[in-house]
């Protein structure tokens, strides 16, 4: 799913969701932040137990010269844990 104008004009929102799970699998995004130019994408996985979780996020501003990375990563089933 795509769509523009979503908050500010001439931003844009996609989302891409799996079509046998809906499960959100990416997200992008580009807006604005006091007039620079904003970029954010995020991908997603799912657990063994059925759970969706983002596994990395980047936000970019170039003409600030800023990136913010995230990652999320080593789960692992824990002994005595009840999630199935």
């Amino acid at each position: 799913m795509t769509g523009t104008t979503v908050v500010l004009r001439d931003d844009s929102l996609s989302l891409w969701t799996s079509a046998t799970t809906w499960h959100t699998q990416r997200v992008e995004a580009s807006t604005f932040y006091k007039g620079d130019a904003v970029m954010v994408t995020a991908a997603f996985n799912t657990l063994y137990s059925g759970l969706n979780y983002m596994v990395n996020a980047e936000v970019m501003i170039p003409a600030r010269q800023l990136e913010v990375h995230v990652q999320n990563d080593d789960f692992h089933r824990t002994e005595g844990s009840d999630v199935k």
